[in-house]
């Protein structure tokens, strides 16, 4: 399994946009999901019989003394954000060709992509992370799945957009 992503940035009054590109780390709690998912009942409530995949993308502010412009490299051994400023449901996931389009058919490449709007995340952002199984949906719940650290982004007055892509 590995993970990419693009993130698009783009200020609403002067219509710039900035892109950035990368290889995000798989870590080592993902597998305790899907582990979760291909016996389907939950582990935390033995009692549900489907388990939420990947749910929600969460971004931070990174830890105390961390240098904004060089953060450090992210690890598998993540299993939360260090400062978890907000956590959204993906505008949309969809299945990917080996072409790289979207497909209706069932492929081992899905696309999760998350848009913040001018008002979400505002701060400056330096890692982001997938977030899955129960309590996906809430700050510092469920199982992280990929962590991603970056230079900073100084998100205000502008729209985030980002795909995340997973191949399994």
């Amino acid at each position: 399994m590995k993970g990419s992503l693009k993130i698009i940035v783009k200020d609403v009054e002067t219509g710039v946009e900035e892109i950035r590109e990368g290889n995000n780390i798989i870590v080592k709690n993902a597998s305790k999901l899907m582990a979760e998912l291909m016996r389907g009942v939950s582990f935390t409530d033995p009692l549900r019989v489907q388990v939420p995949g990947i749910l929600t993308l969460a971004v931070g502010t990174g830890g105390l003394g961390w240098t904004l412009q060089s953060p450090p490299i992210a690890t598998s051994d993540q299993e939360q954000l260090e400062t978890e400023i907000f956590r959204k449901q993906f505008d949309s996931v969809n299945y990917i060709d080996t072409l790289g389009n979207i497909t209706p058919t069932r492929t081992n490449i899905i696309d999760l992509t998350t848009v913040f709007s001018v008002s979400e995340a505002n701060d400056a952002l330096v890692e982001m992370g997938l977030f899955g199984g129960d309590g996906a949906t809430s700050t510092g719940g469920g199982t992280m799945i990929n962590y991603y650290t970056f230079p900073v982004i100084n998100k205000n007055n502008s729209v985030m957009s980002i795909i995340w892509r997973i191949s399994f």
